[in-house]
């Protein structure tokens, strides 16, 4: 019996030494999979390794809070083995993430390993978490717009060190990710992820909810429907405002300046402003393309989710005393924008990128990094100063730093936490007397303030120094440069700033 015609479209299997062997035509099949997988693994360590190049390029990371997450995980220790007295670890289930991973290498390997493995996971975390959201929503790979996660990644919310908060965004980007796919075997893999970013910081777990949720319902409705929806969740943003002004809160009309996340860029000085202003006119081009397509696109989903973050971002008050805590939660709404930030470049992700687009967005990203090293260098510079002076004094003193940095956004009230390890105690740390971290602190542990306002005084140069504060010496400016600090020994009843170059 003769084989029918259309056998030849099976693939023939070759027998060789007895064993099958695969077709020519599955041989090619296999072997582009494994160029494609080869070309995307190499793509993906190039981009890894370029957006960490910023974590190796100074002797230290300057990121604001880190010194200080830095110099409590060195407290942590004093306290497991009893050396300090007056101070505990509270157990909480949350904001301790990037603390218990930075524990563990600093246990381990020490602070400056422990420094920058943790520092770099976290913008791992964060990076590939907002591009993997981009090619979800996208649904392809714009890597034109890779730039502005890398940018995003150091903006501000990296350099005011708020790292547990960071690596909540991060995780939370990967279960928004999940969502966006409208399945619940999805939706299953997205829960773990926020389960951990709920141990580091619940906002970021709640925006994802909000944002997914959303979603869900606006592609259920027809277009005119979504609009209805959109101003409906609107004014549910307005009332949850009203709600929030009436317990003590802080709002300011200067909100308005971050509803578009371009702020985020905007950190050590005033030249950051022309890149922001840069990144926005990049944003509206592309936009612009998804303007001419027609309504539809101009006010699609992804459209739709940015404009909700702006309005939370402008309209929601920045700092809220809640009952039952003794102190404010504050600069929440500011650290925020950078969800819009992300939003916008999933928006300008669907567009179709010009040569311009390419080239322009790369050099942005160039100015901003650049920039970036130099006022790193002199953060380390002024940080190398505050280390030397500490350690012409005795060990285990009681030291502050009062030392601002003319026109910079992000200010360096932590320089010397990091200097005090392993020889003094940062009598101003912020940590123990917020009540929001692990570590919290009795009155009169002789190691830090127990009151919230008397470290913002400190920091502030307006506390009314006391008798049990003693002794307490203050690195202060003393002259011109930035580099030019003094330290002394600070008197019973005079006003820590009082002296001042």
């Amino acid at each position: 019996m003769l084989p029918s015609a259309n056998c030849d479209t099976q693939s023939p299997v070759v027998f060789q030494n007895g064993a099958k062997s695969a077709s020519p035509a599955g041989s090619q099949r296999w072997s582009r999979l494994r160029t494609l997988g080869s070309s995307n693994f190499v793509l993906f360590l190039g981009a890894s390794v370029l957006v960490l190049v910023p974590c190796f390029w100074q002797g230290r990371i300057q990121a604001g809070d880190l010194s200080s997450h830095l110099y409590n995980v060195w407290l942590t220790q004093l306290i497991r083995h009893g050396q300090v007295h007056g101070l505990w670890i509270a157990h909480q289930w949350n904001n301790i993430l990037f603390d218990l991973s930075l524990e563990w290498l600093f246990v381990h390997f020490g602070a400056q390993v422990a420094e920058r493995v943790a520092v770099a996971f976290a913008v791992l975390i964060f990076f590939w978490g907002g591009l993997t959201l981009l090619f979800t929503v996208t649904t392809k790979r714009p890597w034109s717009i890779a730039p502005c996660f890398a940018m995003l990644a150091y903006g501000y919310v990296f350099q005011m060190g708020f790292f547990n908060f960071y690596i909540s965004l991060g995780l939370s980007f990967f279960a928004l990710a999940f969502f966006w796919r409208s399945s619940p075997r999805y939706a299953l893999f997205a829960l773990p992820l926020l389960a951990l970013a709920w141990t580091a910081h619940p906002l970021p777990v709640l925006w994802c909810l909000a944002t997914a949720g959303y979603t869900w319902i606006a592609r259920v409705i027809p277009f005119r429907g979504q609009l209805v929806f959109f101003a409906i969740s609107v004014v549910l943003l307005y009332f949850l405002r009203y709600f929030l002004i009436q317990l003590p809160s802080q709002w300011s009309w200067q909100q308005l300046a971050r509803i578009t996340g371009a702020d985020q860029l905007i950190v050590y000085g005033t030249h950051y402003v022309i890149l922001g202003i840069y990144l926005l006119f990049l944003w509206g081009t592309l936009y612009m393309q998804e303007v001419r397509k027609g309504l539809r696109s101009a006010f699609s989903i992804p459209v739709q989710l940015t404009l909700l973050a702006g309005a939370v971002t402008f309209l929601l008050p920045d700092g809220v005393l809640f009952p039952g805590y003794s102190n404010p939660l504050t600069l929440q709404i500011t650290r925020m924008s950078i969800t819009t930030a992300v939003l916008v470049c999933c928006v300008c992700g669907t567009a179709t990128p010009t040569k311009f687009h390419r080239y322009a967005f790369g050099l942005l990203a160039l100015s901003f990094f650049a920039c970036l090293y130099v006022d790193h260098r002199e953060l380390n510079r002024v940080e190398d100063s505050v280390t030397q002076l500490v350690r012409q004094l005795p060990p285990e003193q009681r030291v502050l730093a009062l030392v601002s940095l003319p026109r910079a956004r992000i200010q360096s009230a932590h320089m010397v936490d990091r200097a005090c390890i392993g020889h003094c105690f940062s009598y101003a740390n912020y940590e123990a007397p917020s009540g929001y971290f692990r570590v919290r602190a009795t009155p009169h542990n002789g190691v830090v303030v127990s009151s919230d306002s008397d470290s913002k005084a400190l920091q502030a140069g307006q506390y009314l120094v006391r008798v049990s504060d003693l002794p307490l010496y203050q690195i202060y400016s003393c002259g011109q440069g930035n580099t030019d600090l003094c330290v002394r020994r600070l008197n019973a009843g005079e006003i820590n700033g009082s002296l001042k170059f």
